[in-house]
C-alpha cells in the first residue's frame, strides 16, 4: 500500500489520505501512526479524509487491527471525524461492519465518527454539518483536490 497525506485546507484542520495499491497490517499501522501524529500536532480539531483506492483490505483478521486504532482514535480529544471514502460498496460495507462491531464489543469508540462515503463532496458535506452543529470553523480548501 502506498499512502499520501495532504492538507485538504489552508489552516491544516483537514488531512486528505490516498491509499493505493493492496495494503498489509504493517502498512495500515505505518498510515494510522502517520495520521494520529497529524491530530497531536495540531492545535484544535483535525479531521481526516482517507480515500481508498485499493483493491481489498489486508489479509487476515481485521478486528484487532481496527481495535487498536479505534482506542487510539478516542485517546484523542481533539480528533475530528475519519471520513472515509471507499467506492468499492462491498469493501466499504464489510469495514462498516468491522468497525461497528469492534465499537460494540471493545465499547472503543462511536461508529459515527467514521462514516463511510462515496465521493470527497460528501465527505466534506459530513464534515461541515459536524463542524456546524459544533460551532467549528468550516475548511477553505488550498485547490480543488482530484478525487479521481
Amino acid at each position: 500500500m502506498a499512502f499520501a497525506g495532504s492538507w485538504y485546507d489552508q489552516e491544516h484542520t483537514v488531512l486528505l489520505i490516498t491509499v493505493t495499491g493492496r495494503p498489509d497490517w504493517t502498512e495500515f499501522h505505518e498510515m494510522s501512526d502517520y495520521m494520529f501524529a497529524q491530530m497531536e500536532a495540531a492545535p484544535g480539531r483535525l479531521d481526516v479524509i482517507t480515500l481508498i483506492r485499493g483493491d481489498r483490505m489486508p489479509a487476515g483478521n481485521p478486528l484487532p487491527h481496527f481495535q487498536r486504532a479505534t482506542r487510539r482514535m478516542n485517546e484523542r480529544p481533539r480528533s475530528g471525524l475519519v471520513v472515509i471514502i471507499n467506492e468499492d460498496t462491498s469493501s466499504a460495507t464489510f469495514m462498516r461492519i468491522m468497525l461497528n462491531t469492534v465499537a460494540k464489543v471493545a465499547r472503543v469508540f462511536n461508529p459515527g465518527a467514521m462514516p463511510f462515503v462515496k465521493s470527497l463532496p460528501e465527505a466534506l458535506a459530513i464534515i461541515h454539518q459536524d463542524r456546524q452543529r459544533q460551532q467549528q470553523p468550516l475548511p477553505v480548501p488550498l485547490a480543488t483536490p482530484d478525487p479521481a
